[in-house]
């Protein structure tokens, strides 16, 4: 898949990573979906600012049913005027439900959708349309894109190999700080990253750089509400940065997509390609919502050595 590969973090000039195009801390867009393997009206999603290399979306899936049922979801995503609409992404996924509760079962889980490099101008409207393959399952996906800025997006290096960062890969490294590598902090612990209301809050340091014993892969990001209920219906956006919370540059940004009425901010979010962080770097993260509260990162790695 295009820009799914190994790359080094960019520390000197890094308008190159991943960030969120629209609603960026606010709520996400979504629609109710048609029934019985038919598409609904297409509807509005949001307005591109700037001019953008699309890479995908991030999207939050989310079911619920009263009977047994087995659940296809999607949303296709297009650019044009209402009536000329031109697809350009379809996103889904399936799931099922075994047996449900009398009062209904529901389901909410993230995904990371990859797409091929498209060019969206600024000023485009997004338009959305949804469909499920039965009446008997409310679904919804909601949904945000990434991308990168038009003069930033890098292609391949022509003598770029997917094992480059690899080679030599022997485990976890002798630290003991590192014995627990594949999650940091630890698989036993969390950072607490508090939010701001409409703007990343505080960097919070995730490991330090003298911990930090080994050359990492980052692939990807966990959190969930410290108290439970805080963040109910908005989204989390987070930053994953290089260096300790005092000198942090950012690297990656991860939408933990959601919308009124649709529960916590929550889930694993796969990165769009692992992202190579040079030992004794140190690690960051900080996050934004439309409240202050703190939430709970795990962020997923593999070791280098």
């Amino acid at each position: 898949m295009s820009d799914n590969h190994y790359a080094p973090a960019r520390v000197a000039d890094n308008a190159g990573r991943a960030q969120v195009i629209f609603a960026r801390f606010s709520r996400d867009p979504y629609i109710t979906p048609g029934v019985s393997n038919a598409w609904s009206s297409w509807a509005d999603g949001g307005t591109v600012s700037g001019s953008w290399w699309v890479l995908g979306a991030y999207a939050k899936i989310l079911g619920a049913a009263t009977a047994n049922t087995a659940t296809h979801i999607q949303t296709q995503l297009a650019t044009g005027a209402a009536g000329s609409e031109v697809p350009f992404a379809t996103i889904g996924d399936a799931f099922s439900f075994l047996t449900p509760a009398s009062t209904g079962t529901y389901v909410g889980y993230g995904r990371t959708f990859l797409v091929p490099p498209i060019l969206i101008p600024n000023g485009t409207l997004v338009r959305q349309r949804s469909s499920v393959n039965t009446a008997d399952t409310s679904g919804r996906i909601i949904w945000n894109l990434f991308g990168v800025p038009v003069p930033f997006y890098q292609r391949k290096h022509p003598l770029h190999r997917p094992d480059m960062y690899m080679r030599g890969r022997t485990g976890m490294a002798a630290s003991a700080a590192m014995a627990d590598w594949m999650i940091l902090p630890t698989p036993t612990s969390q950072t607490v990253v508090t939010t701001a209301n409409g703007a990343f809050g505080a960097w919070a340091t995730v490991i330090t750089a003298a911990s930090q014993t080994a050359p990492l892969l980052i692939v990807g990001l966990k959190c969930i509400e410290q108290t439970i209920g805080s963040l109910l219906s908005n989204p989390v956006l987070a930053e994953i940065g290089i260096g300790e919370a005092a000198s942090a540059i950012g690297i990656e940004e991860v939408k933990f997509c959601n919308s009124s009425g649709f529960g916590l901010p929550a889930g694993y979010m796969p990165l769009r390609r692992p992202i190579f962080i040079p030992a004794g770097s140190g690690l960051s993260l900080r996050a934004g919502s439309l409240a202050a509260q703190g939430v709970l990162f795990q962020v997923m790695t593999v070791p280098l050595r």
